[in-house]
Parts: structure tokens; sequence; C-alpha cells
């Protein structure tokens, strides 16, 4: 069922493969397509006993093994999870969206080269999914890889030159790497797109820090506060870019607002 049901069309579907497996309890197709239905209805323990039956009944049956592994991680039951993602391989090795959750679980399971075998052979049959390059910049920082996380974002860039997540993770990255330049930029760019985020200011307030522009680095830090008055390390930016203007009064101000936050923390 790739479509969308209301309720009662999926209560109908229910009832019709019910009554079809009354009569004949081996019909893979309807253990299949109620499965389906039932995971749309969120009924998910019955739909992976229906999967199970379908997958026993019609074992070659690809779509069946890889709703099953779907199902079971909705229930963070990885593990099953990845052997019926592996069944769907055995069955077809160019399965792009099951090497794509096995290299998101053997990500969540830390197994990074496991995880980056599965992610690179979805992005060799799929180049134009996004969601391919994501998941492999999240493994490469994971495995601290930066400059193979800064190509895979950028491929997403490539494909999406206004993709939220890829500029906001870009700047992040280059003011690690001390690129402050591209990090200014990737920020500006999301900026530019008409969106803000405290955590894009704050980096930007840090690279115009480095490089020595106190105006813009305070303009950009003043704007992370007010989006997150609560964050702790854009007070501390603060202060140093205020002590740095000579400004006291401010420098104590941003301060003591650090220490009364941490207190509440503490």
């Amino acid at each position: 069922m790739a479509e969308k049901y209301s309720s009662e069309q999926l209560d109908k579907i229910i009832a019709v493969c019910r009554n079809t497996l009354a009569h004949d309890p081996k019909n893979a197709t309807a253990h299949h397509d109620l499965a389906v239905a039932l995971v749309e209805k969120g009924e998910t323990d019955e739909a992976i006993a229906h999967f199970l039956q379908a997958t026993s009944i019609a074992p070659k049956h690809v779509l069946s093994h890889y709703l099953l592994g779907i199902a079971y991680a909705d229930k963070n039951m990885l593990q099953e999870a990845v052997t019926a993602w592996q069944r769907v391989l055995k069955l077809d090795k160019r399965h792009v969206n099951a090497h794509y959750f096995l290299g998101k679980v053997y990500a969540l399971q830390g197994l990074t080269d496991a995880a980056l075998l599965h992610l690179r052979k979805a992005k060799a049959l799929k180049p134009s999914n996004v969601l391919i390059h994501h998941a492999l910049a999240e493994v490469y920082v994971l495995n601290k890889e930066p400059s193979q996380a800064q190509a895979a974002w950028q491929a997403v860039l490539r494909l999406h030159p206004s993709d939220r997540r890829a500029l906001v993770n870009l700047s992040a990255l280059c003011l690690e790497q001390g690129q402050y330049q591209e990090c200014i930029d990737y920020g500006q760019d999301f900026l530019a797109a008409g969106r803000d985020d405290s955590r894009v200011r704050f980096n930007l307030g840090l690279a115009y820090l480095a490089q020595g522009e106190l105006s813009a680095a305070t303009q950009h830090l003043e704007q992370a506060s007010t989006l997150n008055p609560t964050d702790i390390e854009v007070l501390l930016a603060l202060a140093e870019v205020y002590h740095r203007q000579n400004d006291r009064e401010r420098t104590d101000e941003a301060l003591r607002r650090a220490t009364a936050l941490r207190s509440l923390h503490s």
C-alpha cells in the first residue's frame, strides 16, 4: 500500500484480509497487506506477526522482509531489524533502503566500518539521495574523519543548495577545523535563506571573534543570546567579546548571567 488511506479504509482492508485468512491461512499476500494496514493503524506487534507469516510462506518476497525490518525498528528491536534487512540483501543486493537503514543502525551501535560499507553502497546505487549523504557525513564525524564529513555535506548542498542541516553542520565543522571564513560563508548562506538559529549565530560569532572582527562577533553573539537566553556557552563568548572591547559593565553582566545559570543547573 503505497498511498495513504483513511482510518475507515484501513479498517475495511483489515476486515477483508482477516476474512481471506479465515478461509486461506496460507495466503502470503493477505498476511502482508494485513501487516501493512496494521502498521498504519499503529498496531505494530500484530503487524510483525503477520509479516513473519508472510515471509515464512513466501520467503523470497523482498518487500515483506524489508517492511518487517521497518516494523522491528519502530519497536526499537534493532538486531531483529538488522536480520530482516540482511535477508533483503540476500534476495536483492541492490536494495538501496536496506543498505541505508543497515548503515543507520550500525552507526547507532558504534559499528562505523559496517555503517560506512552499507552507506557507501547505498550512495553508489542512489547518489542523488540527500539522506544517504547526511548519514554518511554523520558517520564520518563519529569516525573522526572531518574532511570526509565535509565532502558529504557539500554533496548535499550540490543537490539542495539551501539544505538547512547541511549548512548548520558545515558551519560548525569548519569552525572546529579553524576554517573561519568557510564557517562564516556557510552561516551567512543559512541566514540568507530567511532563517535564524542560535547555534549558527554562535558559530558566526566565534568565527568573527577568531578573525578579530569584534563588531560582527558582538552582533551575532547577542542575537544568539536573544534566541537562546539560557545558553551558557553563548554568554561566556559574549563576555570574551565585551572584555576585548574593554566594556567592563557588559562583561560583568554576561558573566553574572552565566554564573546564575550554572548555579541553576548544578
